[in-house]
């Protein structure tokens, strides 16, 4: 909805990545500092974005790391699911067995549809 590259910047933000928030429900009022901080990540036409969407709601915004290691195990998924054996899916990201696995056990295997 913001874009790749505001969510990257917004997933990458120290004050922001890892956290929390309640999106206010308007960028004024009881909700200036949530949207400025905001607004200084990403720029004050994704925070409106943002605030249109889902203002009101909580939202947790992933640490970059974060991110990537859930691409990482979705893609892990989705090669388990296509046919690749563990060994295999191993070898292609570098880690072990173990490890495959590990991410196999704990996620969502519909995530990767």
């Amino acid at each position: 909805m913001i874009g790749a590259d505001a969510a990257s910047k917004l997933m990458q933000a120290k004050n922001l990545a890892g956290c929390t928030f309640e999106i206010p429900k308007a960028s004024k009022g009881r909700g200036e500092k949530t949207s400025a901080l905001f607004s200084q990540a990403i720029g004050s036409e994704a925070t409106d974005k943002l605030i249109s969407h889902f203002g009101g709601e909580r939202i947790y915004i992933p640490r970059d790391q974060e991110h990537r290691r859930m691409l990482r195990n979705r893609r892990i998924v989705e090669a388990y699911n296509q046919g690749q054996s563990v060994n295999e899916i191993a070898n292609d990201f570098d880690m072990s067995d173990r490890w495959v696995w590990e991410v196999l056990k704990t996620t969502d295997m519909s995530a990767a549809h």
